[in-house]
């Protein structure tokens, strides 16, 4: 039980199997717990145990003593260990999160008066995190007492415009996941086994589809890889329509209207994948570009809202 990812591995196995007993039992035998085997029990306890999205938020105080749930078929009685588990998970997980943002501050703090620049410094780009949020208050705390802060901290938090992008087109996407889902099963389906590429190879050869690159298959949660995956795919979709005359078992291809809605929201993409690449150069400032990125992105959604083929 010394290896933290071994031990992290098996409450993920056990939670997942409805064996909650298990894991709480190999929980309690953990010698130290770092930010990922945190992550993993409150990700995975927290939400069998019957913890709902208040109590993600929150705090697990109040929960019913009792009740139970069902994984994988298993009836799951919700004993005593398992709710201080889930309670010990959450409050252990915050502190984690505490501890992070101030471990951060700190050395933020060093840096700053090592550079010397700690009455300079008029605000901080930083993403959606608890951690940083933490870090952020105790930085202006700090700031505060040295009167060091502009406005008094007012505009010292700035979230980060390619996280602010990315949460927006992450919205987008789900409203129209139908046609994005074919296509993705196609791929799928396809990259499945090597008789199917030859198959799919012999459909592009058919239609004379002149493309070199390869398909690709999306990592859903990664938006800009769903845009990738359908600039590839558009260019072979008279392949796809010859793949199912030639494949019986294959019933994934889009429609007409499908392809032609895939078209569209790929062309609406390509707005937010090119001033994503912009906001995100790490060798030039962006903050005097981004506003021209979001002003276009502004009418590429003004443009969709009105459109009647989305």
């Amino acid at each position: 039980m010394n290896d933290v990812f071994v031990v992290t591995a098996l409450i993920d196995m056990y939670s997942k199997c409805g064996c909650l007993d298990n894991a709480y039992q190999v929980s309690e035998k953990m010698p130290q717990r770092d930010v990922v085997a945190w992550n993993s029990m409150a990700g995975d306890v927290l939400p069998l145990a019957g913890a709902d999205d208040e109590i993600m938020d929150s705090t697990t105080s109040g929960a019913n003593a009792s009740s139970s749930v069902s994984a994988n078929n298993i009836e799951v009685d919700i004993s005593t260990k398992t709710k201080s588990l889930r309670s010990a998970v959450w409050k252990e997980f915050s502190r984690t999160i505490n501890e992070s943002g101030e471990r951060l501050a700190s050395v933020i703090k060093d840096c700053l008066l090592k550079w010397n620049i700690d009455r300079k410094l008029f605000s901080i780009t930083l993403d959606n995190c608890s951690t940083n949020d933490i870090m952020v208050t105790k930085l202006i705390e700090w700031l505060l007492e040295k009167d060091a802060l502009v406005c008094n901290g007012k505009f010292f938090q700035v979230r980060c415009a390619a996280h602010i992008l990315n949460l927006v087109v992450q919205d987008g996407v789900k409203e129209i996941s139908d046609v994005i889902d074919k296509i993705r099963e196609s791929i799928k389906y396809i990259k499945a086994s090597p008789a199917r590429c030859e198959i799919f190879d012999r459909a592009v050869r058919h239609v004379k589809v002149t493309c070199e690159k390869k398909l690709c298959l999306d990592v859903p949660t990664r938006w800009n890889s769903t845009f990738l995956m359908l600039d590839v795919a558009l260019q072979y979709k008279e392949a796809f329509g010859r793949f199912e005359e030639l494949d019986r078992h294959y019933h994934f291809r889009p429609t007409k209207d499908e392809w032609k809605k895939a078209t569209i929201i790929h062309n609406s993409l390509k707005v937010f994948y090119d001033a994503t690449n912009v906001i995100s150069a790490v060798k030039c400032p962006t903050s005097n570009i981004f506003f021209k990125e979001f002003c276009e992105i502004k009418l590429e959604i003004e443009k969709m809202c009105s459109s009647s083929d989305i």
